[in-house]
């Protein structure tokens, strides 16, 4: 069995805390990836950072072959020469680069420049080097994950409907559909080439489906905190601390739960750059700062502080550190044709320099991440859709959130446009196949089965 799996799996049924030496490196490993993924779907801020918006539309896409020409042609006239700077297309990943001064090195530049994403149309650059344009993949959304790492585990493990990877549209079910891996659905993408397809006609579950990059995973961020299924936990904890106890039963029991949760997201971030997704929530604060967008936390118990006591005090300030810079890292905004994603409602529209300056902006943190019920402006939404919607294949074109709980399935706002859909006493999660309109009452699936 595939040896990533199998480390997801015993993350989520650890029975210990994570070591030091394995969460220092990890957070370290993913929070430089995040902070220099400048990719064809991320463009970078004004400090040379991954900006705060992933692009995934039409346009982003058609884009990269347009800016892969001149790239490429830089890249090739350095020839074998000085590559430092030229990051691959994948996620912006630094290993993807040979080592300077070889031709070999020179090669794979180009091709990074190029605009290279692993799975999609081939093509080759002015500069003759052979590239793959990104194509369109199907879209699976999460809600807040709030320290249930089961979730995230059950979602990896379910069996998407058949046809949902083929980009024929789907159907619910169990996803088994007999057809034979390796065999490519008529009626496809025309753009992706049959080896990208290769397994679409099967059933394939989320995970095979990232490891294929067949499609992608959009988190809406809130990793830690159990908040009302562990609220019992939480005020045992608090009696724990009153007494000076900042790593008692309690609070060790729910940071077990939390931090396998997300070392389980950063490993798949880390493995699957361009595909796993997560967006910065506000619970994304284990310093629990109040100022830059960011809020101290506290529901039940002075729940915040009591993570960041513990983690100083369990792991001391080093893996307090790479954390947050995790979480300081993360994306705030994700565009699709189909769809716009963010933690929370917009406080207000902010246009596209907005999302990808978000980062550096506290009050565009605050506005996509904290926003309560009837807070946000008027027409916030939709102004928000318009700037990446593709109305030419899409009538009714959705923003997603999670941040407040609904019951049920999910609770529309703004006329409709703005769907929750963030239920903690289930395991649902927004499925988007791309090649129609979305169904609220269909195409919300629960992964618990």
């Amino acid at each position: 069995m595939n040896e990533l799996y199998l480390q997801l799996k015993n993350l989520s049924l650890a029975e210990n805390l994570p070591e030091h030496e394995y969460l220092f490196s990890l957070a370290d490993k993913a929070s430089s990836l995040l902070e220099k993924e400048v990719a064809w779907y991320r463009a970078p801020a004004k400090n040379g950072n991954g900006g705060g918006l992933l692009d995934f539309t039409e346009e982003a896409r058609s884009s990269v072959v347009t800016r892969g020409v001149s790239a490429g042609e830089e890249a090739a006239s350095r020839g074998a020469g000085d590559v430092s700077g030229v990051r691959s297309g994948v996620g912006g990943a630094v290993g993807a680069r040979d080592v300077p001064g070889t031709a070999g090195g020179a090669v794979k530049a180009a091709a990074g420049a190029c605009g290279y994403v692993a799975g999609a149309s081939a093509g080759v650059c002015a500069a003759g080097v052979p590239f793959r344009a990104p194509v369109e993949k199907p879209l699976i959304i999460v809600p807040d994950l709030h320290a249930r790492s089961y979730f995230l585990m059950h979602i990896l493990d379910f069996t998407l409907p058949a046809g949902f990877v083929s980009g024929t549209g789907f159907v619910m079910g169990n996803g088994r559909d007999g057809s034979s891996c390796g065999q490519t659905s008529s009626g496809g993408q025309s753009s992706a080439s049959t080896s990208q397809m290769s397994g679409a006609g099967c059933a394939l579950t989320v995970f095979e489906a990232l490891s294929k990059n067949l499609v992608n995973v959009v988190c809406v961020g809130d990793l830690l905190h159990s908040e009302l299924r562990g609220k019992a936990r939480w005020l045992r904890a608090a009696l724990e601390f009153e007494d000076g106890n900042f790593t008692g039963e309690a609070m060790t029991e729910e940071m077990k739960e939390g931090l396998s949760l997300l070392s389980m997201v950063m490993e798949l971030k880390c493995a699957f750059p361009e595909s796993f997704h997560v967006l910065k929530g506000n619970h994304e604060n284990i310093l629990n700062e109040a100022g830059d967008g960011n809020y101290s936390f506290g529901k039940f118990a002075n729940e915040g502080e009591m993570c960041r006591l513990f983690m100083g005090e369990q792991y001391g300030d080093d893996v307090l550190y790479v954390v947050s810079c995790f979480e300081k890292a993360l994306p705030l905004f994700a565009a699709f044709d189909s769809c716009v994603i963010s933690h929370a409602e917009p406080l207000r529209a902010y246009s596209r320099e907005e999302l990808v300056e978000g980062l550096l902006k506290p009050e565009v943190i605050k506005g996509l991440t904290w926003t309560e019920n009837g807070a946000s402006e008027p027409g916030s939404v939709s102004a928000m859709i318009s700037i990446f919607a593709n109305y030419r294949r899409f009538r009714f074109p959705c923003y997603f959130g999670g941040h407040r709980p609904v019951r049920g399935k999910y609770a529309l706002r703004q006329n409709g446009s703005y769907i929750q859909f963030h239920n903690p006493e289930e395991e649902n999660v927004v499925l988007i196949s791309g090649q129609r309109d979305f169904n609220p009452d269909t195409d919300i699936v629960s992964v618990n089965r």
